[in-house]
């Protein structure tokens, strides 16, 4: 996040893009506009920042990998960024570092990492069918 305009910190992801195209981006992650000239300062909140983020996926459109590191951290559980990284990554591969069930779950494929090795793999229903299972402690422990 730069301190410029909204619209200035969109087209970082495509200098090209117009007015239209940048609203659109913003409307998809669910970040709507107070106006495309409003400075962006240090006081623009974390979920705001991550929503323009996102924003910017949309406008870049990259056709095989997105890489999100804790995308929704800020946003609460359940919250409007989860709707927004699901717009963001629509049709793309994606590779989602997430502690939050909520992303988790909805993966095609998970990858349990335990001191930086591969501890399981496989698809959410799998995983939390094996009882013994790392993933499964963890699931049982989140969702009660």
């Amino acid at each position: 996040m730069f301190t410029e305009t909204l619209a200035g910190n969109l087209r970082l992801a495509d200098p090209d893009a117009t007015d239209g195209a940048l609203v659109a981006a913003l409307d998809a992650v669910g970040a709507g506009t107070d106006g495309l000239d409003t400075a962006l300062g240090p006081l623009v909140d974390d979920a705001r920042i991550q929503q323009i983020a996102l924003a910017r996926v949309l406008l870049a459109d990259p056709p095989v990998v997105v890489v999100l590191d804790e995308a929704t951290a800020h946003g609460g559980a359940g919250g409007s960024l989860d709707a927004a990284v699901r717009a963001a990554i629509r049709g793309r591969t994606a590779i989602i570092v997430a502690h939050r069930f909520t992303q988790v779950a909805t993966a095609d494929h998970i990858v349990v990492l335990e001191r930086g090795r591969i501890r399981e793999q496989g698809t959410h229903a799998d995983l939390v069918g094996r009882a013994d299972g790392a993933y499964a402690r963890l699931h049982r422990a989140a969702v009660g």
